[in-house]
């Protein structure tokens, strides 16, 4: 394995470790939330709103994302087994519902 091979497999690892360390500031209630209903809303009604259901919702998401890119660089480095790529597809799917129905419950 050379050493170009070697920095591909661990692009992966490098943006799930960024993703586990904002999910735990997130957690933390650290900088503001990331989170598309605090983002794109007016400065007025981000003063007024609680931001800690949005902090909580971020930090899930984050820690899901991060699974989603383990899972990538382990499938990548066991390509000969396809139960990485099943775990990969389900936290994609975790994703994805945690996402729809934690945005129905904020609303």
């Amino acid at each position: 394995m050379d050493k170009v091979m070697i920095f591909i497999i661990m692009i992966p690892f490098i943006i799930a470790g960024v993703c586990f360390v904002a999910a735990v500031l997130q957690f933390l209630n650290i900088g503001f939330p990331i989170n598309t209903a605090y983002i794109f809303s007016s400065k007025i009604v981000r003063e007024a709103m609680d931001k800690k259901p949005y902090f909580r919702q971020s930090a899930i998401a984050l820690i899901l994302i991060g699974c989603a890119f383990l899972f990538m660089g382990l499938d990548i480095m066991h390509q000969e087994s396809g139960l990485y790529m099943l775990l990969l597809l389900a936290s994609i799917a975790a994703i994805v519902i945690y996402l729809i129905v934690s945005n129905k419950r904020l609303r």
